[in-house]
């Protein structure tokens, strides 16, 4: 059984290596002390001996110790000299299936499905169904969303649906009941839960 901390703290004999203060644990600093400590002072040799390493010629920047590196990109655009690419073809190598996140296009396909016509139409039944209410809180109007009863990405895999067109063709999809209105408090809620 572990002893209370009043036990361990008045006969745990571990104390700072600088100010001497009683530790509880078995670190080697207090938590003032160990703020000092934490960034490790580097010698001025060590400085010396890296600053001649990196300067004039050998450093990455300069060309022939003199002249300074002037690099530009493929699409023309100037760059650092350390980089590969410019910040703009770096960004444009990491959207789309080019991104490590890339899931199949599932991200556009359901926006388009939320962008649609059909939505939009059933969205407005259900918010005139409930009354524009929200069902948890009773609070009428402010902002209000739609909750599907199950969630849209089952939806999807249920009906097995693979573009925005056979989601349109999908009448079960757009049936009012599978919805409910909430206000966005009670919807985050539900979705936390």
């Amino acid at each position: 059984m572990k002893q209370p901390r009043s036990y361990y703290y008045y006969n745990h004999k571990n104390k700072c290596k600088d100010c001497k203060k009683i530790i509880c644990n078995d670190a080697i600093y207090c938590s003032s002390c160990k703020n000092k400590h934490r960034n490790i002072i580097v010698s001025e040799k060590r400085k010396e001996l890296v600053s001649k390493a990196n300067s004039g010629k050998n450093h990455g920047m300069y060309i022939d110790g003199r002249t300074l590196q002037i690099k530009y990109c493929k699409c023309g655009n100037l760059m650092n000299w350390d980089s590969i690419l410019c910040w703009t073809c770096h960004l444009k190598n990491r959207i789309g299936n080019k991104s490590s996140n890339w899931k199949g296009g599932a991200t556009e396909f359901k926006r388009l499905i939320r962008e649609s016509h059909l939505y939009e139409k059933w969205r407005t039944q259900i918010f005139k169904r409930d009354n524009y209410t929200c069902k948890i809180c009773n609070k009428i109007g402010g902002k209000l969303c739609v909750h599907h009863k199950i969630p849209f990405s089952s939806i999807i895999k249920i009906f097995n649906i693979k573009s925005s067109e056979n989601a349109l063709k999908c009448t079960l999809l757009w049936e009012p009941s599978w919805g409910i209105t909430l206000c966005q408090k009670c919807h985050r809620k539900i979705h936390r839960n």
